[in-house]
């Protein structure tokens, strides 16, 4: 399933994300239609997200996970792509909730 990126949510992921914390572990940046993450620490390529422009904005078409150099499952490695272009919405004043069908839920503990 695509996920929908609108074009004021694409604007801000063109400028990239420097690591102002060493507690921050990413960084990331724009080239080619491509949204590229890196491990700030290891410099690790970890996924790749390609975009497909849209009649409004873009959309991602498919992620690869490097799942070699990242210890985790490839679904967490979305999961915290998919949580990166949560808050750069909110910041734009977007919400891709409902866009990327996430929706809140209780575990039951």
């Amino acid at each position: 399933t695509d996920i929908p990126i609108p074009e004021v949510v694409m604007e801000r992921i063109r400028q990239g994300h420097l690591p102002s914390q060493m507690e921050d572990k990413w960084f990331m940046f724009f080239e080619n239609n491509t949204i590229r993450y890196f491990r700030s620490w290891s410099g690790f390529n970890i996924f790749n997200a390609y975009c497909e422009k849209r009649e409004q904005g873009y959309a991602i078409t498919k992620i690869e996970v490097d799942t070699e150099n990242y210890n985790s499952s490839p679904q967490k490695a979305s999961d915290a792509l998919l949580a990166f272009l949560q808050v750069l919405a909110r910041q734009c004043g977007v919400s891709l909730d409902e866009q990327i069908g996430i929706y809140p839920y209780r575990s039951g503990r």
